[in-house]
């Protein structure tokens, strides 16, 4: 939520560029105050819906792309886990195969 000080001055800045395009379009488009009214408050309204569908995107996306991007540490770190112990697996894999070849070869000995 906005602080009593920011909401004051944004709206005090959305005043003054309400004035401003008032001003331009008086000056550059018509002598119709009505319209140029109606055409600077639009201008000034789309701004603000457009700060404000901006911030509330932002309030939405941002925690669900944080989320997103800790599953994906936590996947790779389980992976470099898997990785290793599946080096350790292969390691006594190995040992075993050793094992028994030794055994088969002390039983080809002693069968002969």
């Amino acid at each position: 939520m906005l602080s009593f000080s920011q909401l004051l001055r944004e709206s005090v800045f959305y005043l003054l560029n309400t004035l401003i395009y008032f001003g331009l379009i008086y000056w550059l488009a018509t002598d119709n105050l009505w319209l140029c009214f109606f055409i600077s408050s639009a201008i000034t309204g789309v701004q603000i819906s457009s700060k404000v569908i901006k911030r509330q995107v932002f309030e939405l996306i941002l925690p669900q792309f944080q989320n997103i991007d800790n599953n994906i540490n936590s996947l790779h770190e389980q992976v470099n886990l898997l990785g290793s112990e599946l080096d350790q697996f292969k390691d006594k894999v190995n040992e075993l195969e050793d094992k028994v070849n030794e055994l088969e070869a002390k039983l080809d000995d002693f069968i002969d």
